[in-house]
């Protein structure tokens, strides 16, 4: 059941302090900006402008989260021009890569998601439409859902235009546990160019990726957002 994967995912180690049952924008917005934190600190531009770095966070938590709230769509034909839209817009932070946003806002729909279908509270209404249009929500894309994508066979070989490889000979590891350079690493390789996750900065390649994710989760009868809980983030 849908219903217990989000418990689950509520109650996973990197999720619980967030209370993501309770409807707390600055928890969430913390919460969804946290999953960027190791990525970003290793960037040129935070280590030149720490004190911007903070400012634009503050800019992006407000301005993303009050998109997603206020102008998620209500009709199922909408919900891919809306993250084109809120994923290629800048919100000010140049700097972060495509990559960076989908990661944001796809945390904050999880999150959202997760709202639904397992807080206490009553007030529910505003987050029906992500539900009812839950086959087409995107799913977060980072390096534990390349890692299932690529140790899958059957998953790896729908990548025609766009390939997943991996970087590194070790076997794989719990990134929490011990040090992550010795977990291997894994990126898309586009036209003899490696990219990681965090360095997308061209929408058609992160498209091409949810539309591979949607075809998959049909073939397991589920939605993208039970399929990426089920069998590539757990």
């Amino acid at each position: 059941m849908i219903k217990e994967e989000f418990e689950k995912f509520k109650n996973h180690r990197s999720v619980k302090k967030w209370s993501v049952d309770v409807f707390d924008k600055t928890k969430w917005s913390t919460g969804s900006w946290f999953t960027l934190q190791r990525t970003l600190r290793k960037s040129k531009e935070h280590k030149e402008n720490g004190k911007l770095y903070e400012k634009l966070r503050e800019d992006c938590k407000k301005y993303i989260f009050d998109e997603i709230f206020n102008f998620f769509p209500e009709e199922i034909d909408e919900i891919d021009l809306w993250y084109k839209k809120i994923i290629t817009r800048e919100y000010g932070l140049s700097y972060l890569s495509i990559g960076h946003r989908q990661k944001i806002v796809n945390i904050l729909v999880k999150y959202f998601l997760t709202y639904f279908h397992t807080t206490k509270d009553t007030d529910l209404e505003f987050c029906k439409r992500f539900d009812r249009n839950i086959s087409h929500i995107h799913i977060p894309l980072d390096q534990y859902v390349l890692r299932n994508l690529y140790e899958k066979e059957e998953y790896r070989k729908e990548f025609k235009d766009i390939e997943i490889i991996k970087i590194g000979k070790k076997p794989p590891c719990d990134p929490n546990e011990g040090k992550r350079k010795d977990c291997p690493g894994y990126k898309f390789l586009v036209k003899g160019e490696k990219i990681s996750w965090s360095r997308i900065n061209n929408y058609d390649i992160y498209f091409y990726v949810q539309k591979i994710i949607r075809k998959l989760s049909e073939i397991e009868k589920m939605s993208p957002i039970e399929f990426e809980m089920k069998k590539l983030w757990s």
